[in-house]
């Protein structure tokens, strides 16, 4: 959850919710729901996701949907892991992504596509002390590319 009394770029407040499920061996299934107030309807997100444990290697699908007055959003994500120590804090990561949208009032030329690729680092040399590095590229058929690159630092207690 996460709210703000001065909101111009994030919207006021936000919630998520996903609840996964394991079924069989390795195999994990999962629905999501996010929901941001902007100030009028709030944008509501629908996912749904397929995932399999192989090894030391992790592999999801998911597919959202973001349903709008005229019109709809959806995208796919195929997200793979490799956790390189065996265990669930550190591990590689290389993603995919697709979708579009369809809905007049947010698009000018009809639908507009997007994709996006990108690879994460995250390693804990230590018990309670970890890192993560990330980068990703997005590109929209009517808009611009994206390039962002992240860091960040854990602690645990």
């Amino acid at each position: 959850y996460q709210l703000t009394t001065h909101a111009s770029l994030y919207p006021h407040n936000s919630w998520r919710a996903e609840l996964f499920q394991g079924v069989g061996t390795g195999w994990e299934l999962s629905v999501s729901h996010d929901q941001l107030a902007f100030g009028g309807t709030p944008v509501r997100m629908y996912g749904l996701g397929v995932g399999k444990y192989i090894g030391n290697f992790y592999v999801r699908v998911r597919h959202l949907i973001i349903p709008g007055d005229n019109g709809k959003s959806v995208s796919d994500r195929l997200l793979g892991r490799y956790y390189y120590s065996g265990d669930a804090d550190n591990y590689f990561e290389l993603n995919a992504g697709s979708g579009r949208n369809d809905d007049p009032l947010v698009i000018a030329n009809g639908k507009e596509n997007h994709s996006s690729v990108g690879a994460v680092y995250v390693h804990y040399p230590s018990t309670q002390w970890g890192y993560k590095i990330g980068f990703d590229y997005a590109k929209e058929s009517n808009s611009f590319n994206e390039r962002d690159y992240s860091l960040a630092l854990y602690r645990r207690w």
